[in-house]
């Protein structure tokens, strides 16, 4: 009963967090006549619940289940509405709609703004390994090395992180700026304790 007191006030907090700081960072008065700034909010809004649902996935993996299966549902339907916002956003901003961009257009020498939405590509193909291996370890190659394969979610979280750093305000500021780079410290340090074992 303890543990999962812990782990609600655990999951509250980090998404509570993360809401908050999305939204008291936003006039959301002006988001009711601007769809540009409606779609920004909400892509924020989808990226900062990424980020806390990663870390409590990360955090609460091994213990419970039915909990993982139904974060990674929500986290990846809020993998595919975060870009296909970005893809929304160019269509009424420049008039091109092309639905492969945010999956596909990978570039490693490019300019910033580029670069720094590949880290965010690079996450969600690093998530999308990670939870195939899950539903694939039955098969034989699957069944001795998933395991291998699924510590990609630490990468997918280290990767949506510095996306979400480098190319949002929300995790610059503070007091989510701190709470922030706890969230990275613990993941961390868990990434390197499965490492050891």
């Amino acid at each position: 009963m303890k543990r999962k007191l812990l782990t609600a006030v655990l999951v509250i907090t980090v998404l509570g967090f993360s809401l908050a700081s999305v939204l008291l960072q936003t006039n959301l008065a002006l988001l009711h006549d601007d769809r540009s700034l409606t779609i920004t909010f909400l892509q924020r809004l989808s990226g900062m619940l990424i980020i806390g649902l990663l870390f409590c996935q990360i955090i609460l993996i091994e213990k419970y289940r039915k909990l993982n299966i139904l974060f990674t549902v929500i986290i990846l339907i809020l993998i595919l509405i975060h870009p296909f916002l970005a893809v929304y956003f160019k269509k009424i901003i420049f008039g091109k709609l092309n639905i492969f961009y945010p999956f596909t257009d990978m570039c490693f020498l490019c300019n910033p703004p580029e670069l720094i939405i590949t880290l965010g590509r690079l996450a969600f193909w690093f998530y999308v390994a990670a939870v195939g291996a899950v539903i694939l370890k039955t098969y034989p190659w699957f069944k001795e090395n998933w395991q291998k394969v699924h510590a990609l979610i630490y990468f997918a979280f280290f990767y949506a992180s510095a996306h979400m750093f480098l190319i949002g305000s929300d995790a610059r500021k503070a007091p989510y700026l701190y709470f922030f780079i706890v969230l990275i410290g613990v993941v961390l340090i868990k990434g390197v304790r499965k490492l050891r074992n």
